[in-house]
């Protein structure tokens, strides 16, 4: 691992060799794609940071193009405990050298993910590369960070694409094991009462549609924040 501390201090731009740009996004170079160093694209003088003064919180994530609600769903609920998000960055506060150590897991193994802030964009305008998380309505960058750490974990942006279990991302993000029950298995009144010992217990929880009943969205994945029961019971 580069002596992070010094790098810092040095305020020289770092690029991360390990990742290099064409294998990021899928191995193979794109001509259509421009590669921009975040704090040049996002500059602090212009207001950006890693996160506001309140930290992150669960209202930060907004999904792009394509299918990677698996993993936004996750990160989304992980952030309803702000600590949780920054107990994730080794920096909590940009820098000048755009180098940034991110904790993550494989296989439940602690794993700590350098990364720099290099990030793709179209044609040299901020359209969002294919599942690429944007800075937040706050002008946060911790999303697109993290994204781009687990991003490298998984190999490339590409291979985060179109999952479609959540506990993957849980556990890849936190260490601890999840677990997940098909609505169909289970009748209502122990599916209920699961979702509510979980929600005691502070647990992170997603939900995933697989239809287009009650206007969900077929194939999205859910935040489930709170688990309440209605005035007539239900």
């Amino acid at each position: 691992m580069p002596d992070i501390d010094t790098i810092i201090a040095n305020a020289e731009a770092w690029t991360d060799e390990a990742f290099p740009e064409w294998e990021a996004l899928y191995r193979i170079s794109d001509p259509n794609i421009e590669w921009v160093r975040a704090n040049e694209a996002f500059p602090a003088s212009d207001g950006y940071t890693l996160w506001k003064e309140s930290g992150p919180n669960v209202h930060d994530i907004t999904q792009g193009n394509v299918g990677n609600s698996w993993l936004l769903a996750s990160i989304s609920s992980i952030a309803e405990d702000p600590q949780r998000i920054k107990d994730m960055f080794g920096q909590h506060t940009l820098n000048d050298a755009g180098i940034y150590t991110v904790n993550l897991f494989s296989l439940g193994v602690p794993v700590t993910v350098v990364i720099d802030d290099f990030i793709p964009i179209n044609n040299g305008v901020t359209e969002w590369v294919d599942s690429l998380i944007p800075p937040t309505e706050d002008k946060e960058l911790w999303p697109v960070l993290l994204q781009k750490a687990f991003a490298k974990l998984s190999g490339t942006y590409k291979s985060i694409k179109n999952e479609m279990n959540p506990v993957k991302s849980v556990e890849a993000l936190t260490g601890a094991p999840g677990s997940y029950t098909v609505h169909a298995s289970t009748c209502v009144r122990n599916l209920y009462r699961s979702l509510e010992k979980a929600d005691q217990n502070q647990s992170i929880m997603t939900a995933m549609s697989f239809t287009k009943a009650n206007d969900l969205v077929m194939y999205q994945n859910y935040t489930i924040l709170k688990v309440f029961s209605l005035p007539d019971g239900q």
